[in-house]
């Protein structure tokens, strides 16, 4: 089987600055061939921490618009600044925070990506650049923060590709990230990873298929082509059992189980 193409498939992904991505979605149609749905640097006004986007999440957006969820008093925090990905260009634009508190506490924004089809995309990336600290809770079971979801209205969730994070039980002062296919369905953890450094991650979903994290903390190993099965940094432990045949959101969340301050 051929290897895929992983720098062409996923365009901007990896010729734009990797500290600069911020939140990249991407799909490929062929194994040479690429299309970015959305790139956001986060150059929003940050001035007093906003929420991130507008609201309510009953609105309509538009492509590449970001809708918060619930109340504009506890969705994802905008703020000044950017990660740094050592060895990467400088990064552009300023940053999002997840809280676990009130008033800056535990919901979420949607970036809508217009209906992405299983006929035509049956397989969608996710790239950012996160940096996580150590986590208080040892609940293993672990709490998602970002991945697709096909809704556009409501604030009810299903989480597809869904980036979960944990406190490391062999560890205590590091962190496991893990991905799923829908829901909390087929979640596998990467094994120990360090705290306040950025990760540049990708992600991907396959309609009833697996779904991938790969990880990366040293800009010199992330491949030319994409790693091949039983190399990605993890996999799903099964397939996307869901029906579902179109997604239409990205999401960063907040929740009480994760480390408090997450940075996309």
């Amino acid at each position: 089987m051929k290897q895929k193409k992983y720098q062409r498939k996923h365009g901007a992904l990896f010729s734009a600055s990797a500290a600069a991505t911020a939140a990249v979605v991407a799909s490929f149609t062929a194994f040479a061939s690429a299309t970015q749905v959305v790139y956001d640097p986060f150059n929003y006004d940050a001035t007093g921490a906003p929420a991130l986007g507008t609201g309510p999440s009953s609105a309509t957006g538009a492509l590449g618009q970001w809708i918060y969820q619930g109340s504009n008093t506890v969705e994802p925090r905008l703020n000044s600044g950017s990660l740094a990905y050592t060895g990467a260009p400088a990064s552009s634009g300023n940053k999002v925070q997840l809280d676990i508190t009130t008033p800056t506490g535990a919901d979420a924004s949607r970036l809508y990506l217009g209906t992405i089809d299983k006929t035509t995309i049956p397989t969608l990336y996710y790239s950012l650049v996160t940096s996580i600290p150590s986590s208080a809770n040892t609940n293993q079971n672990g709490a998602y923060f970002a991945g697709f979801d096909n809704l556009t209205a409501g604030t009810a969730y299903t989480s597809f590709a869904g980036l979960f994070v944990r406190q490391d039980a062999g560890d205590t002062t590091k962190i496991d990230l893990g991905i799923c296919t829908s829901g909390s369905a087929n979640k596998q953890w990467t094994g120990a990873l360090p705290h306040d450094t950025p990760l540049y991650l990708v992600a991907s979903f396959n309609f009833q298929g697996l779904a991938n994290l790969d990880v990366f903390t040293d800009p010199t190993l992330v491949p030319m082509t994409e790693p091949g099965a039983g190399t990605h940094s993890v996999t799903s432990t099964g397939v996307d059992a869901s029906a579902v045949t179109t997604v239409t959101n990205f999401y960063l969340r907040g929740n009480t189980s994760e480390p408090q301050h997450i940075l996309v």
